[in-house]
């Protein structure tokens, strides 16, 4: 009996130190709940109005399309504990919208409706910490893509985490992306890592040593049955001595995409080369490179099912010696040894040049000058195959000059051009000529010129990949160059006449060359202008060659400049004529002519202090000839700021026509209208 009191007392202190000790306990836990730096609301009002017409010979179609949309999204960014332990930033987002899109091609089905919802959530581990991760969890449902685009009702969602460290010498980043694009009938999946790594040190003295690595696999599949892989990864290396420097890397790329309607493509690349300077004393520099490029290319198609494989490996070692007298006289000698081999042959160029280049001072002027001699020889055997050779960063429609292929004596017949896809899963699409491309000869090089692309790709700028084959042939063959170029700036640059002249005459030594050896003469004389900000040049050019002579004038102005703090301005324009008498390259036998135009400009005026932007440009082109082209585009925009509200609008219009050799014509209109209001609410 006297113990209970005792006992019941021990309990009720008991709990007492627990009721004490929860407040605290309590406390700690709400210090992991979100702290928000901002909370947020706006609401997105959009309309556009477009419109496409495409016609050819054949037939005629076109479409129309109105479109609006209403968008409110709430967003919130802070930190949970302490914001150098955990930041978020999280956003989600409802859409209405509402479409009338007709077409010729398919009955009309008046106006729709739909809803979308977006979300975006990243989280980040330790953000100032020299080690961080960021984890994210995307989710966007495009009602802004109206329903003329060739997918409808996308759902792009992307998932994935990345890791970071810095802390000196050491450099590392993680990152893993499970990337999905889905629609009514079509879906892309994309899995990428991207491992990279670098230890950079500085010693005393300034030298500096480095070292790099990368890993960076990918698959990705697609509808029609396309699946495909690739993989980059490589090592690199840099030491620094001060009078000294090497250079060292080494990657290997893989790519490979099938589908039973498009057929198989392969491409494996291994890339080495070491690079090493040296100054030395006197003003003289010497400069080694060494170069090994393995390429394999193996190709099919539904119409070709038989596998064509080219092989193309070349070794390049090159010596460069230079030296400087006072600052005017730079002279250099450049060695260059170049051994290809490929399934059909193989080739080697050992060229040897001299070149020399002075530059005086006088009175309110420069005088430039220059010459350059070289010999090569070259010793090849059967065809050589170039496989996979990169063209990026392509403009659509391709302007005067194209793209040119890197090797000369091609065999026109082997050309085949690819255009990397920018749309998810990013495939290669192998374009046709005549209907996307033509092909022109230039001297003993050929230029592509693309026109068109396949749908679902408009105009712009794309990466392009050209694989092809030398002429066949057993031969040895001697080339020798003579180049000389002066030039003299007069009343501080206003004024600059310069002169070019480059001879080329080519000696079969053994065996048979297919073709015309490269014997040709080419003269340039001109006058480039320049005052505060114009820029003006013209000038005439003859080649004179038994297969591909012509003779040529251009002429082109530029203005770039800023009125006043709030006005600027730029244009261009830009003429070429050329005329090719009677030859005998690419079956074109008759004299003909080949002129092009190009304008360009645009302004951009702020009014309102500052919060009005105005803008505006266009351009125009056209070229005749064996091709005949055409193209406008004309776009303006403006955006006004007051407060929380921002308001744009905006119009793109462009026109483009084709005409080929064959005499069939493609034309395309195209008319995009657009008003976007934004409103922060809170």
């Amino acid at each position: 009996m006297d113990r209970m009191p005792s006992t019941c007392s021990s309990r009720r202190a008991a709990v007492a130190l627990l009721l004490l000790a929860a407040p605290p306990a309590f406390g700690a836990a709400a210090d992991f709940f979100p702290k928000p730096f901002e909370n947020g609301a706006y609401l997105e009002l959009f309309g556009s109005r477009e419109e496409d017409q495409t016609r050819n010979d054949i037939r005629r179609s076109e479409w129309t399309d109105t479109f609006f949309t209403e968008k409110l999204t709430f967003f919130s960014n802070g930190y949970s504990y302490h914001p150098r332990f955990l930041q978020y930033q999280f956003s989600i987002s409802g859409g209405l919208k509402q479409e009338n899109y007709s077409s010729s091609f398919a009955p009309s089905t008046g106006w729709t409706h739909d809803t979308g919802l977006d979300y975006a959530a990243r989280l980040f581990f330790l953000p100032e910490h020299p080690y961080n991760v960021q984890l994210f969890a995307l989710r966007y449902e495009p009602l802004y893509k109206e329903q003329s685009q060739t997918r409808h009702r996308n759902v792009e969602t992307s998932n994935g985490a990345r890791f970071r460290y810095r802390s000196k010498p050491w450099f590392f980043n993680a990152g893993y992306l499970d990337n999905t694009l889905e629609s009514q009938s079509e879906f892309s999946n994309v899995k990428r890592l991207d491992l990279n790594g670098e230890f950079f040190k500085e010693f005393g003295g300034g030298n500096v040593f480095s070292a790099t690595a990368f890993y960076m696999p990918s698959d990705f599949s697609a509808s029609h049955q396309l699946e495909g892989s690739s993989s980059q990864y490589g090592a690199s290396g840099m030491v620094d001595v001060h009078h000294a420097r090497l250079d060292v890397t080494a990657s290997q790329s893989d790519y490979e995409q099938h589908s039973p309607f498009s057929g198989r493509l392969e491409n494996d690349q291994r890339h080495v080369e070491e690079r090493l300077s040296v100054n030395l004393p006197l003003n003289f520099r010497t400069d080694f490179l060494y170069r090994v490029l393995n390429n394999t290319s193996t190709s099919t198609t539904p119409l070709a099912p038989a596998p064509r494989e080219l092989s193309d490996d070349s070794e390049d070692l090159e010596a460069v010696f230079s030296h400087r007298l006072y600052q005017s006289l730079d002279s250099r000698y450049v060695f260059l040894r170049s051994e290809r081999t490929s399934t059909g042959g193989d080739s080697l160029a050992v060229s040897h040049t001299l070149g020399a280049d002075y530059g005086k001072t006088i009175p309110r002027g420069r005088i430039l000058a220059g010459v350059n001699l070289s010999t090569i020889h070259t010793d090849s055997t059967g065809r050589t195959d170039v496989s996979s050779e990169p063209h990026p960063a392509v403009p659509v429609p391709t302007p005067p000059g194209g793209f040119v292929l890197g090797q000369p004596n091609v065999d026109r017949s082997s050309v085949a051009i690819f255009v990397r896809s920018p749309i998810p899963p990013f495939d290669v699409i192998r374009l046709v000529e005549g209907i996307h491309y033509d092909v022109t000869q230039v001297g003993a090089t050929l230029e592509i010129h693309v026109f068109l692309l396949p749908p679902p790709l408009l105009p712009g700028t794309y990466d392009f990949v050209a694989s092809y084959s030398l002429t066949t042939g057993t031969f040895e063959l001697r080339t020798d160059s003579t180049g000389f170029h002066t030039s003299v700036r007069l009343l501080d640059d206003l004024l600059t006449p310069y002169y070019r002249y480059l001879a080329v005459r080519s000696e079969v030594l053994s065996g048979f060359f297919p073709g015309t050896p490269l014997d040709s003469t080419t003269n340039t004389l001109g006058l480039a202008v320049s005052r505060g900000p114009w820029r003006a040049y013209g000038e005439v050019e003859s080649l004179e060659w038994e297969v591909s002579p012509y003779r040529q004038w251009r002429a082109g102005a530029q203005y770039t400049g800023t009125l006043d703090p709030t006005l600027r301005l730029y244009g261009t324009a830009d003429y070429l004529h050329r005329y090719y008498p009677e030859g005998s390259s690419a079956g074109v036998t008759t004299p003909y002519s080949e002129d092009s135009t190009t304008l360009t400009g645009s302004i951009q005026k702020e009014l309102v202090s500052r919060t009005l932007l105005l803008s505006a440009g266009g351009s125009y082109s056209k070229v005749t000839g064996l091709v005949d082209s055409d193209a406008w585009a004309l776009d303006a925009a403006m955006s006004y700021t007051i407060g929380k509200l921002e308001l744009a609008a905006g119009f793109d219009v462009y026109s483009a026509g084709t005409q080929g050799v064959g005499g069939g014509r493609n034309d395309r209109d195209h008319q995009y209208y657009f008003i976007k209001i934004r409103r922060r609410i809170f």
